[in-house]
């Protein structure tokens, strides 16, 4: 296939201390320098080679998976937080399970037990498409680039990251946070529609990258 992705591909290593209050995506990490190393090129990548291809072949297809996968990341906060490897070294308890990391809280926990207060998945997800709007979601960024310049779509990426990395501060290591207590009851009930939010969103983006690249096709 044409391009590949890395494990760096997930996430943009902004350098940040949100456990401290210290959350700045001013500075650009190093590894984002064009290539598929961080999220928001990888984003910006795959989405121009998703357009550039045949839809039915196997460089489509292998895109496509990448820019869904890359785009839910770079809505989820600890995907754009350097702090303690995106925080998968920072301990967490969850329905009292002290095997949890904070990011793995955020991966997955935190989704789960939105699912489950929804009642289902199917209910959750129709909740979440009507939740934000596109302009809420950013997606003019995506309609006013070109979507076969790669660098114009990991600038609208890494827009969405540093929305990403600043919920950092205020909502994941925010008021509710405790690294003692368990993460499971006041802490998700805080955290939650941040969740919500941000997963809603997440699909927005993509639903703009695919309709431009896709688009007539």
């Amino acid at each position: 296939t044409a391009g590949g992705g890395t494990a760096g591909s997930h996430f943009i290593d902004f350098d940040d201390n949100p456990t401290a209050g210290q959350c700045t995506s001013a500075v650009v990490p190093d590894d984002c320098n064009g290539s598929a190393s961080c999220v928001t090129t990888a984003i910006g990548q795959f989405a121009a080679q998703l357009a550039k291809s045949s839809p039915t072949s196997t460089d489509a297809v292998y895109a496509l998976s990448l820019v869904i996968h890359y785009t839910g990341d770079s809505a989820q906060p600890l995907h754009a937080s350097g702090y303690a490897r995106g925080s998968n070294d920072v301990p967490a308890k969850f329905s009292g399970s002290s095997s949890k990391n904070m990011h793995s809280v955020w991966d997955t926990a935190l989704p789960r037990a939105r699912i489950s207060k929804a009642g289902s998945q199917d209910a959750w997800t129709t909740k979440l498409s009507t939740l934000v709007t596109p302009a809420q979601a950013g997606t003019a960024c995506i309609a006013s680039a070109s979507i076969t310049s790669a660098s114009d779509i990991s600038a609208c990426a890494l827009k969405w990251a540093k929305e990403s990395e600043a919920l950092a501060c205020s909502v994941v290591y925010g008021p509710k946070y405790t690294s003692t207590g368990d993460l499971s009851t006041g802490y998700a009930t805080a955290a939650g529609p941040t969740v919500d939010q941000q997963v809603a969103k997440a699909g927005l983006r993509l639903s703009a990258i695919l309709n431009k690249a896709l688009g007539g096709k």
